[in-house]
């Protein structure tokens, strides 16, 4: 969206796609605001529905919702909260972005984030093929359905404050570089994020295959990688049920400062 007469980032637009039988598939969505200009805030994202009656939401290309960039004395917009439903990965890497936009250079902070919740089950099209990334910097992301039914490629959670699996995770890769905007800057100042899974998570993949950067990680049903490693840099917890981890190569944690990004 590009901005009005005042400077200030025009909006996201509301966006809807249906099907009224069948799958939705779905390539790449972009309801991000504007940015603003001179002193200009930035314009704040729209909102996304996705409806699928008697079939898939598929998504083939990646969906953006963060909010513009304001100007000089602006500020960012606020990034969209998005709420997906049942989702099929088809493409081989999506990702979903929902951050604030940034503040301008004569002042400090960002935008609010957004967050996002998947109300039913994460799926891929193809056994380790599709991959996920999600950015939503402060913001949170909820799974309540299980996540893999045909397994994912790699799942990156490249920024989130507090992350929820509510049942089960398969997927070849899981990778966390979880860091915690404070006054829009990231830093490790605030280390109140934390990350569940509930259910037991299954990983396929070789070499590195739970790449953690983050504060607070429980485990509640335990993890196996048959074939991999685990490599995390946790300031906080990081605790495994009784189900505990079944491994095929090392288990390396550092304990220290999480780096921002």
């Amino acid at each position: 969206c590009s901005s009005d007469l005042s400077g200030r980032g025009g909006n996201g637009g509301s966006l809807t796609v249906s099907s009224a039988a069948g799958d939705l598939n779905v390539g790449a969505l972009d309801v991000s605001g504007g940015a603003g200009k001179g002193d200009g805030n930035g314009g704040a994202a729209g909102s996304i529905s996705l409806n699928a009656t008697g079939g898939s939401r598929i998504l083939n290309g990646s969906i953006t919702a963060s909010g513009g960039d304001g100007a000089g004395v602006g500020q960012g917009g606020a990034a969209a909260s998005l709420s997906l439903g049942n989702i099929r990965v088809g493409a081989p890497n999506v990702a979903i972005t929902a951050v604030g936009g940034a503040n301008g250079v004569a002042a400090t902070g960002r935008g609010a984030d957004g967050n996002l919740t998947f109300s039913g089950a994460v799926t891929g099209t193809t056994a380790g093929a599709n991959s996920l990334e999600i950015d939503v910097a402060a913001g949170t992301v909820n799974f309540n359905g299980a996540v893999g039914a045909t397994r994912l490629g790699q799942i990156t959670i490249q920024n989130a404050r507090n992350v929820t699996f509510g049942s089960t995770l398969a997927a070849n890769k899981f990778v966390q570089n979880a860091s915690v905007p404070v006054g829009g800057i990231f830093t490790t100042a605030n280390q109140d994020g934390t990350t569940t899974f509930t259910g037991a998570v299954t990983l396929a993949g070789t070499g590195t295959v739970l790449d953690l950067t983050g504060y607070n990680f429980t485990f509640g049903g335990g993890v196996t990688a048959n074939t991999g490693s685990v490599n995390g840099v946790v300031n906080g917890v990081f605790a495994v049920n009784t189900a505990g981890l079944t491994l095929g190569g090392n288990l390396t944690l550092a304990a220290g400062a999480v780096p921002g990004v």
